[in-house]
């Protein structure tokens, strides 16, 4: 048996992963580890998310308004400052992931649709208790520029017929330290199991070699994933089997493995337990993502597909335009229910409509006329 179809049919053994491994699942959750990133990033953007009105609502010397919305997802607010951080930000990383995934998904759905191949590769680094995290993330992407630069990569395409890439960039803390790595997928054509054998054992020991030359030690094939993406052929339509979409977007939220944290994992646990240590964890890390992209495309991928791409900053807004106005709120009402830190609630009752939201604004301050019905055109 090939390696390639002994992973094929490991992964019809596997339960595809769900949003119930995400670390946090509700608003409530999001929101709440939102406040911890921002006292501990008081200096970033996260510190401003979603506590200030923008645009016209701050500058208009008349009461500005912000949208109150509600959708599928729950409620929403339009018109306050999105910090846009898939890093920092608990409630912006969930939304962008989200946006991400059905992204990737059609992609995938596309591809394989013609019964063309994907791949799922993991490339990790050694390292040690003590190494910084940005200085390994750095390493992490230098080496992967490298391997697909130059004419070994070039003959690697035409041979095995690669089409393109997603990258995606994680990160984890454990014993051994912090240990970033990246999770590939491979948009191939039509490859058979010698050709995706042949493949796999190319990629790890180019990225091997990569990896030794730069001085950070001997890659480990135990830590090599080279997996075949499944679909199956239902009704006429494709479905995904492993769901790798939610792998490569919900990798940095979801509960890590083998005595591993995810980051947002420490945040959780600074917020449960208030330790100093997770604290600066949390710090480090926090300048050492910073700017970093998650999710990266080559060039033309999204393209040959039709598919359009956006950046992490305008897939966080993107949600709120599927959901419904329920009403507006004016600035000056809506700087009254987050210094009382009443916003989450206001959320949590958009589903409720405004004249319940009206009520609940008057018993907290917040005057009748505070409040507007929705555009006509975007009410319920």
């Amino acid at each position: 048996m090939t390696a390639a179809r002994a992973l094929d049919n490991m992964g019809r053994s596997v339960s595809p992963p769900s949003d119930k491994g995400a670390v946090f699942s509700g608003a409530r959750a999001r929101f709440a580890l939102r406040e911890t990133a921002a006292s501990l990033l008081g200096q970033e953007a996260v510190a401003r998310c979603g506590r200030f009105a923008i645009g016209e609502f701050g500058k208009n010397p008349n009461p500005g308004y912000i949208a109150i919305k509600h959708g599928a997802s729950g409620g929403d607010l339009s018109g306050v400052v999105t910090c846009g951080s898939v890093w920092h930000c608990p409630v912006c990383a969930a939304k962008i992931a989200g946006e991400r995934r059905r992204q990737i998904k059609s992609l995938l759905l596309a591809h394989m649709a013609q019964r063309r191949s994907v791949f799922m590769v993991t490339l990790t680094v050694p390292h040690a208790k003590f190494d910084e995290p940005k200085a390994l993330r750095q390493a992490v992407s230098d080496s992967w520029r490298k391997l697909v630069a130059g004419a070994p990569w070039k003959r690697a395409v035409e041979r095995a017929g690669i089409m393109g890439f997603v990258r995606s960039l994680e990160v984890t803390y454990g014993e051994n330290g912090w240990h970033p790595h990246l999770h590939v997928l491979l948009f191939t054509d039509r490859l058979n199991d010698a050709g995706a054998d042949e493949l796999s054992m190319w990629l790890f020991r180019r990225w091997a070699g990569i990896v030794a030359r730069a001085g950070l030690g001997l890659a480990s094939i135990n830590a090599w994933r080279f997996e075949r993406a499944q679909a199956a052929e239902s009704a006429g339509a494709y479905v995904l089997k492993g769901a790798l979409d939610f792998e490569l977007t919900h990798a940095h939220l979801k509960a890590a493995q083998r005595g591993h944290r995810s980051p947002m994992e420490i945040l959780r646990d600074v917020k449960q337990f208030g330790r100093d240590r997770d604290k600066v964890l949390f710090r480090v890390y926090g300048q050492a993502f910073k700017g970093a992209r998650q999710l990266t495309y080559s060039r033309g991928l999204l393209e040959l597909y039709e598919l359009e791409d956006f950046e992490d900053a305008d897939a966080a807004t993107r949600a709120a335009f599927e959901t419904k106005t329920v009403c507006l709120l004016s600035s000056e009402g809506f700087r009254i229910l987050e210094q009382k830190g009443l916003l989450l609630e206001l959320l949590e009752l958009a589903g409720e409509g405004q004249y319940v939201l009206m009520a609940w604004g008057a018993a907290h301050g917040v005057a009748m006329s505070a409040w507007k019905p929705p555009p006509k055109d975007e009410g319920w």
